[in-house]
């Protein structure tokens, strides 16, 4: 990712399978914080978002986005591989346990992929315990996916995320803090709430 793009090779629309192995880039306004807004690593309290009773992003407060033309890359052309302690990241070239989960299904979600993450972090980074705790689903059309999501049922119990908007406005972001990461922990660590993916769910039982 560069930013602002200087020499983009192809300006706008998605790529197509050919493209991507041939590591051609695109571009696309992606927005940043303007100078504005305080950066730094730990919470000032300044930027944020509500959250409704639900769980759901609810609006900001704080931000100034700005929309920055960007050069996006295929990382998976990268000539060095990247890493989780040098970039924060990495790719994985992984055979899915189960190929086919059904995002909009809860109960697949935290039966089968929440499992797999698990075992890959753990393979990667040699951790002896992991326990994937929550998730996001995002759409644009909302309802619609929400009708889906409903009509495959939901944890036992109530519980579990609820269908929020892409964050395309609102930016480019970190979504922990070195003190919101160890406020989260702490919170994960007492009895689920309402809105808890987790609640009324076997594996709640399990980890706790």
């Amino acid at each position: 990712l560069t930013c602002p793009s200087t020499h983009s090779r192809r300006a706008g629309g998605p790529l197509t399978t050919n493209q991507l192995h041939r590591g051609l880039a695109t571009s696309a306004h992606l927005y940043y914080q303007g100078p504005s807004v305080p950066r730094t690593l730990t919470s000032t309290g300044c930027v944020g978002v509500h959250r409704n009773l639900a769980g759901s992003d609810s609006d900001f407060f704080g931000v100034d986005s700005v929309p920055t033309l960007c050069e996006i890359q295929d990382g998976r052309q990268s000539p060095e591989p990247f890493s989780l302690d040098t970039h924060g990241f990495e790719l994985v070239d992984e055979t899915r346990e189960n190929p086919h989960i059904n995002y909009f299904a809860p109960t697949e979600l935290l039966d089968q992929y929440y499992p797999e993450c698990e075992k890959l972090v753990s393979r990667r980074t040699g951790a002896s315990r992991v326990i994937a705790f929550d998730h996001n689903i995002r759409a644009k059309s909302r309802k619609p996916a929400a009708e889906a999501a409903n009509s495959r049922g939901a944890p036992a119990g109530g519980g579990g995320p609820s269908i929020q908007e892409p964050l395309i406005t609102y930016g480019v972001h970190n979504d922990y803090t070195m003190a919101s990461a160890p406020r989260r922990v702490e919170q994960l660590a007492a009895p689920a709430s309402a809105n808890d993916t987790w609640r009324g769910t076997p594996r709640l039982r399990t980890h706790q």
